[in-house]
């Protein structure tokens, strides 16, 4: 049988607390590290052997790669060490990754591109905590189809900061009509600070009324553009009643860009349309790459966070519902989750 020989891709997760496996004199060095080629796992020892000329601590180090068997050729690539911030919509999970920053040396390789990850806890490089952002009431209900109020949105994108950026929920406003008394006082002063929210000319922020699908949405991008690049100018749209004149038109077209909304079968987005409870908590889950599993919620409704309105997923929003009241773990790809809770 002919000799494979093999171009390599690599990106090396190397697990805190595992560091003292990375000379190449130690009998299991290699197993931090996991080799993808042809849609099946390479065996170390049979497949290739792995060499590291320096220790795998915060710094430089360098693998070479000495593929044996049925496969030839080697490869050398320099990493640098360092620890790396793993995080969606919730807290942080620390790693040591290593990545590739010198480049690679290649010795007669080509074809077949390997990938080199983790399998000390492959998963929890993809793991996040998703903290849970909005309560009900105090009966024990949800009331999923009332209107939210701009106070209560506040208090979700108030909560989904402080979550991320690990600090305490407080802050003064300017708006006239904010009860500094009021719940709602220190969740309307700490988005203020960022910029998240608007009043109104008269100076009013008016909590208790209803926010409107163009509020929100305009709140949701300023929510995500805290933490990530947003080119609104770049995006269009062609729902019959939002002209490029519309006040949040921009918002809008860059939350339908990248799938946060929909419009109705008309034709129409209906900006001025006050927002649901029940809308409101979808359109921040995917803001936040929130995904439901179903699967876990049905199997373990009786110890998840419920409520005496929402019994059973006969209404359209109850996994979203859930997903945004329970804090739990999750093992995330680009489109689902799976609870570890």
């Amino acid at each position: 049988m002919a000799k494979k020989i093999l171009s390599i891709i690599i990106s090396v997760f190397i697990l805190a607390g595992f560091s003292t496996l990375a000379y190449a004199e130690t009998a299991d060095s290699g197993e931090d590290v996991i080799i993808n080629a042809e849609n099946k796992v390479l065996v170390k020892d049979v497949d290739y052997t792995l060499e590291y000329k320096d220790n795998i601590n915060p710094g430089t180090a360098t693998v070479i790669i000495h593929f044996i068997g049925n496969y030839s050729g080697q490869t050398e690539q320099c990493f640098n060490i360092s620890r790396k911030r793993i995080n969606s919509g919730g807290s942080s999970h620390g790693s040591v990754s290593a990545n590739n920053n010198a480049g690679a040396k290649n010795s007669d390789i080509n074809d077949v591109s390997p990938h080199i990850t983790s399998i000390k806890d492959d998963t929890d490089k993809n793991t996040a905590e998703h903290h849970s952002y909005i309560d009900g009431y105090e009966d024990g209900t949800f009331k999923p189809d009332d209107n939210m109020t701009r106070a209560e949105a506040a208090a979700i994108f108030a909560r989904l900061i402080a979550d991320e950026k690990g600090e305490s929920i407080s802050g003064k406003s300017a708006f006239s009509d904010v009860d500094k008394n009021g719940w709602y006082s220190d969740y309307i002063g700490y988005l203020a600070k960022y910029h998240i929210i608007e009043g109104y000319e008269d100076g009013t922020f008016r909590p208790d009324a209803s926010v409107t699908r163009a509020e929100f949405v305009a709140m949701s991008v300023r929510y995500y553009a805290l933490f990530n690049e947003v080119k609104k100018s770049e995006y269009a749209i062609k729902y019959t009643d939002v002209n490029k004149g519309y006040w949040a038109y921009d918002d809008i077209a860059f939350a339908k860009s990248i799938g946060w909304l929909n419009g109705y079968a008309d034709g129409s987005f209906r900006g001025d349309n006050n927002i649901t409870r029940a809308e409101a908590v979808t359109v921040v889950n995917h803001a936040t790459l929130r995904v439901p599993d179903k699967e876990y919620i049905d199997k373990n409704e009786s110890t998840l966070n419920k409520f005496t309105d929402l019994k059973n997923n006969a209404h359209w929003g109850y996994y979203s519902i859930i997903e945004s009241a329970n804090t739990h773990k999750a093992v995330v790809s680009s489109d689902s989750e799976t609870w570890v809770k």
